[in-house]
């Protein structure tokens, strides 16, 4: 099996439900809703713009961007292995549907609450269930040697060619501060965090 392939089908998810959306554009309301609340209704508006129609889309594919290259540093980690691959590629699927409903809720204009629990929490608690199994897999995988352990917390090995190791104690997995890579990683997370709160502000 081929986890790369695998790892593709979720963007195209996205990107449909942001191409649908886009369509959609003209009959979208001017006060366009960024954030629902628990009740199914919006509770936070912005003037209608391309940033913010897009933007929940395009951070999707950002997260997605991210999941997928774990599951490539993980599946060809010596520590790692494919069945971690394959629980985090399970773990981008599952994350891809539920941007692809928080994508489409403002064609739906707002939900019933029991309606929107289950759109969002199903999601989310499937979510917890396989970062809960990929952790378990990290459990299970050799340690990184001790040495390399900064202030016993941070993973920093320039001999280490993997990217994720397991860390040093408990589940998961952290990333191999020695690698260029997990910075780029480091990168886009602060990316996907500022870049809505200046857009949508």
């Amino acid at each position: 099996m081929n986890l790369r392939l695998w790892t593709l089908p979720p963007f195209v998810i996205v990107a449909g439900a942001l191409a649908y959306l886009w369509s959609k554009f003209d009959a979208l309301p001017q006060r366009y809703p960024v954030h629902w609340g628990v009740s199914g209704q919006a509770d936070r508006f912005v003037d209608k713009s391309p940033a913010a129609v897009l933007m929940p889309g395009l951070i999707g594919l950002g997260v997605l961007a991210l999941l997928a290259f774990n599951v490539w540093q993980v599946e060809k980690s010596a520590r790692g292995g494919k069945a971690s691959a394959l629980w985090l590629a399970l773990l981008e699927w599952m994350v891809a549907l539920l941007f692809v409903v928080v994508t489409l809720l403002p064609l739906l204009g707002g939900l019933e609450r029991g309606t929107m629990l289950v759109l969002l929490l199903a999601p989310t608690a499937i979510i917890l269930g396989v970062a809960i199994k990929v952790s378990m897999k990290s459990y299970e995988a050799p340690a990184a040697p001790k040495e390399a352990w900064k202030f016993g917390v941070f993973y920093y090995n320039p001999a280490d060619p993997d990217v994720m190791v397991p860390k040093r104690t408990g589940l998961g997995y952290t990333m191999n501060f020695a690698r260029p890579a997990s910075w780029w990683i480091i990168v886009g997370l602060v990316l996907l965090i500022t870049i809505p709160l200046l857009v949508l502000r």
